[in-house]
């Protein structure tokens, strides 16, 4: 099964990191779960244009 997972953060450095720390547990192949970043966004208008547009499982967000 796979896992979707939006990053919305205004800070581009948090993003990123979230985004590697991913790609480390996705490696690792958690319960035979696959972890898939299908975006990331700065912005409140980002985000909803985006959850518009794609199934999200998990979402990461700080935006105000």
């Amino acid at each position: 099964m796979s896992v979707n997972i939006l990053i919305a953060d205004e800070h581009t450095l948090i993003r990123r990191g979230i985004f590697s720390i991913i790609n480390t547990l996705s490696a690792s192949a958690i319960n035979g779960e696959t972890l898939n970043v299908i975006g990331d966004t700065d912005s409140p208008a980002g985000l909803v244009n985006l959850l518009s547009h794609n199934t999200v499982n998990i979402l990461f967000s700080v935006l105000p």
